[in-house]
């Protein structure tokens, strides 16, 4: 079995995952998280940590976006990953990013 691709969350984000609120991750393309999810792709397991020691969630990869840039992502996908489109320019910047849209392992 593959290791699940892991995800080290600020306290805020992992909060909405675990309240379910939010359903999207938003990454650099050039980031480990994106690289290790486009490697792995939709069906791999998604492990957010809370920090990098802190609680963790586990979540199935429903599918992956990829987007030119921040102005690209759809009005719904940023709602789903709990950001405005100026908060995800101001911490993934200009480039290439990937959208991460989990669910709920049963």
């Amino acid at each position: 079995m593959t290791k699940a691709i892991f995800c080290p969350l600020k306290n805020k984000y992992f909060q909405l995952f675990s309240e379910g609120k939010k359903t999207v991750e938003l990454r650099s393309i050039n980031s480990p998280v994106a690289k290790q999810a486009l490697k792995h792709g939709a069906g791999s397991l998604i492990e957010m940590r809370e920090g990098y020691r802190g609680n963790k969630l586990l979540y199935k990869v429903e599918k992956i976006e990829i987007y030119d840039k921040v102005g690209d992502i759809a009005d719904e996908v940023l709602e789903k990953a709990c950001v405005t489109r100026d908060e995800a320019l101001s911490v993934i910047g200009e480039g290439a990013l990937v959208a991460i849209h989990v669910r709920a392992r049963k």
